[in-house]
């Protein structure tokens, strides 16, 4: 896992008022979570989305790593339901900080993903 697997964009049409920047994430709840994130669809595609596979983020070695960009309000994540996907939330990176910052919060965040990385059952060749 790179730190290229961290997106934070507003994804079309949507308006924050807290200046953050999202990358989509599933909250693993139960079995059912991830039977949906392997068989969640493209939207340009309608292909599978993600054929290479999926990383778990413990929460707790998340918030270690964060720590010190949560402390400055630099990085959050939330819940944040969808229509069809009630396990849908979104890591949280505040856009008007320096790219160097978010950079570093990325690289972070691959170290933390690729602690756990999966490939996708159906397609264990990619």
């Amino acid at each position: 896992m790179t730190s290229e697997g961290f997106i934070f964009e507003l994804a079309k049409g949507v308006v924050r008022n807290d200046s953050f920047e999202e990358a989509s994430i599933n909250w693993n709840d139960d079995e059912y979570a991830l039977r949906l994130l392997l068989h969640q669809r493209s939207e340009k595609k309608n292909d599978v989305q993600f054929k290479f596979g999926y990383s778990e983020l413990n929460l707790g070695d998340l918030l270690l790593a964060m720590k010190p960009y949560m402390h400055q309000s630099h990085f959050s994540y939330e819940r944040k339901p969808i229509m069809g996907n009630p396990y849908h939330g979104n890591l949280l990176i505040k856009k008007q900080i320096s790219n160097n910052a978010k950079r570093m919060i990325r690289d972070a965040l691959a170290t933390v993903a690729s602690m756990n990385y999966h490939k996708h059952p159906d397609y264990p060749n990619l």
